[in-house]
This record gives structure tokens, sequence and C-alpha cells, in this order.
């Protein structure tokens, strides 16, 4: 897969031709490590989250959800943010597991851009050959995830957007079904017991260097894939572009 000279995480306006017409709000699909460099590294992740214990202040439940095995703590986030004193993500993990008594946990930054000045502009870059051949508004939102959670405790859900997930460290795992597979959203919306419905799902799992994506349309839970991961999700939503402002 050939990629644009400008960016090596940017990929060709041939990709993306073919990826418009056979994904994208269609179905989802795995791409094994398709970029010449990662969005971003693990390194470049720890040194924005340290930073984010300065500037979060009383933001900290708008920005952060954390969560043990499958409670969301809401209070007293800030003190499970990493540390410079832990060193890297892998000194991080051992001090939250060793807090939390080896349970499992999730920390995720729900606006992660306002702490990593360089992803938005990697972003947008990503995006554009997509927004230019589907005509859709410059609008999405990036999400971290980090931790070694059996699953996303809000259950089976859907998102108001399609999503890209780029996979920065381990393994992550995500269990799709389209989007008529479950016709009353809801009996099925925040469902964490769905070992029933494994074999009508589409399973879709990436390691690092990997990108993932799903449509807007599908049903679907994540599930770091053996142990610690670290992903960015973007989602990107499908909003046609505004055709009378263009000149």
């Amino acid at each position: 897969m050939k990629l644009d000279d400008k960016d090596e995480y940017c990929l060709s306006s041939r990709f993306w031709t073919r990826f418009a017409k056979q994904h994208w709000e269609k179905r989802p699909v795995v791409l094994k490590r398709p970029f010449a460099a990662p969005m971003t590294t693990t390194a470049q992740l720890f040194r924005a989250m340290v930073g984010a214990r300065a500037k979060l202040g009383r933001n900290e439940k708008r920005h952060l959800r954390f969560f043990v095995d499958d409670e969301i703590r809401r209070s007293h986030i800030r003190q499970n943010l990493p540390r410079r004193s832990d060193g890297d993500f892998n000194g991080y993990c051992k001090r939250i597991r060793q807090s939390l008594n080896g349970a499992r946990f999730g920390l995720v930054v729900v606006d992660y851009p306002a702490f990593d000045t360089r992803i938005p502009r990697r972003v947008r870059q990503f995006l554009r050959p997509l927004q230019a051949l589907v005509w859709l508004a410059a609008k999405s939102k990036t999400l971290l995830f980090i931790g070694d959670y059996e699953r996303t405790p809000i259950g089976i859900h859907k998102d108001p957007h399609g999503t890209f997930v780029f996979v920065i460290e381990g393994r992550k795992r995500f269990r799709t079904w389209p989007s008529a597979f479950f016709p009353d959203a809801g009996k099925i919306t925040g469902r964490l017991s769905y070992r029933k419905f494994l074999p009508g799902a589409i399973t879709l799992e990436g390691a690092a260097g990997d990108l993932i994506y799903w449509p807007s349309s599908c049903w679907h839970i994540g599930e770091p894939a053996g142990g610690f991961s670290i992903s960015l999700n973007v989602g990107v939503f499908n909003e046609p572009l505004d055709c009378q402002g263009m000149k």
C-alpha cells in the first residue's frame, strides 16, 4: 500500500478511493500495518499524559473516565493518571495494578487533543482525502484508551460516527454486529454479557501499528486482546459538507 510523500501516517489517494467504495459506512475492516510511521508513539503519549495532570484542574470529570473491572469511578480520577516518576507506561501500569490489588483497569481520555497539540493536525491530514471523496464536513473526535480491562464497561453500544482505531501498543479486539442484528436497541444497549451473541459477531483484532475501522451502524464492544494496550480512537461524523459555503 503506497503512502503519500507528505506524511508517513497518511494513506494514498488510491487507498482512500478503494476504502470509500468498499468500507466507508458499509462494513468494518482491519488494515495490517498500513503506515510507514505511527500516528504517535507510546513515549509521546506518556509525556502528554504526564503534562495533562497539571492542566486538568477541575475538568477531570469532563476529560477522563477511569474504571476498574466494570465499575466506572467518578471521583479522584486525576490520581490515576501517569506520573513522571512512573518512567513509562510499563511503570504506570505496574503502579496502578498494585494500587488496585491486581484488578483490571481502563483510562479513557475523552478529548485527547486537548493535551497533545500535534494530534489534531495529524488527524486532519489523515482524514482529508476521505472527506474530499465523500463530501464530509471536517468533524471528528479523538479519544485515548489505556489499560488491560476485560471489556468496555458501558457495554454493547453504537456511536453516532464511524470509528478508526490506531493501535499504538499491545493488541485490541472489537466485537461488532450489523445494525439489524439487534432490532431492539433498548434491550441490548449497555449489555455486558454477550457470549451468546459471539457466533454472529464480526471480530476485529489488531496489533500495534494496525488500523481498525467500523461504520456508525455497527453495534460494538472493545476488549484488549492479551493484556495492556493503548489505542487512539478517531470518530468521524457522517455529516455532509455545506456546499453553499464553498468557492
